[in-house]
């Protein structure tokens, strides 16, 4: 829906998760960042800009993790949105 607003393309197939994790939101802030490290890679080649959203943030693990795997993947600008925070 953000890319279609924004007119940008959306590319769901880029990043694959390779192994399941516990979900975010039942972890305390230090887990989250640890449980998610090594989950994603890149499939095919990283854009060279790329905007990553989630529906809610609270500590940004997702978001770090992603822009990480992206960056190292070549991406030379990730941007992260999120429509909620929770605190």
């Amino acid at each position: 829906m953000v890319a279609r607003e924004i007119d940008v393309p959306l590319d769901r197939s880029l990043l694959r998760r390779v192994r399941e994790t516990a979900p975010q939101a039942t972890l305390a802030a230090g887990r989250r960042a640890t449980n998610l490290r090594g989950v994603f890679e890149v499939v095919g080649e990283a854009p060279e800009r790329v905007l990553i959203d989630d529906d809610v943030t609270t500590t940004g693990s997702t978001f770090d993790e992603v822009a990480g795997v992206l960056i190292r993947a070549g991406a030379s600008t990730v941007y992260a949105l999120a429509l909620g925070r929770e605190d």
